[in-house]
């Protein structure tokens, strides 16, 4: 069989072989369906331009973006704000800011994902890429929009900040520390547009 653009050519170690194996890794992703992890589709977007753009000998490293990822959700346990949040929503009720329509799993899910978008907005000083934080022609270049810049940069556009709060969500339910199934409502102090009524995190 002839190899074509889509096996790499059948070149290994090479960018066009770098460049296919991450539009496979892609279409895995998509394939899953609701078990997708958007984070890995934004990181395969990533190596696939990276690839076909510098046509580089060396593989985009994603193993070493999603660490960054998993030190975030290291970092958030750490500081007990987990458990922080729980003896709050215990305490409190007027915390949940009137969304008593939730069961009390829920209502836990919502206060959690509010701890994490203070979390990564506040104390990690990510900020979402506008004409007001970068300069006006930089919000949609690639600087803003592939994951393994917007990570070590802290900023990009709201859809791959978006990618990085649901990894952190996903990863924080595998730990258990998540209700596995809650709607998340995103606050516009972020400054993103986009509001999410119920997500399955595993």
């Amino acid at each position: 069989m002839q190899a074509t653009w889509a096996d790499g050519g059948g070149i290994t170690g090479s960018w066009k072989g770098y460049m296919a194996a991450a539009r496979a890794a892609f279409m895995q992703q998509l394939a899953a369906g609701d078990d997708a992890d958007v984070f890995e589709w934004c990181m395969q977007v990533a190596a696939e331009d990276d690839a076909l753009s510098t046509h580089s000998v060396v593989e985009l490293p994603v193993p070493m973006y999603a660490k960054r990822v998993d030190t975030l959700v290291t970092d958030f346990l750490a500081r007990g704000l987990v458990e922080q949040v729980k003896e709050a929503c215990a305490k409190e009720a007027s915390l949940l800011e009137g969304d008593s329509k939730y069961n009390e799993q829920e209502t836990l899910a919502l206060a959690l994902g509010r701890a994490v978008e203070q979390f990564l907005f506040e104390e990690k000083k990510y900020t979402v890429a506008s004409k007001q934080t970068v300069v006006e022609l930089e919000v949609y270049t690639p600087y803003r929009i592939y994951m393994h810049n917007v990570l070590p940069q802290t900023c990009g556009t709201p859809a791959v900040l978006a990618a990085v709060l649901s990894a952190i969500l996903k990863r924080l339910a595998a730990k258990g520390a998540l209700p596995a199934e809650a709607p998340l409502k995103v606050r516009r102090e972020y400054r993103r547009e986009y509001r999410a009524k119920a997500h399955r995190w595993h």
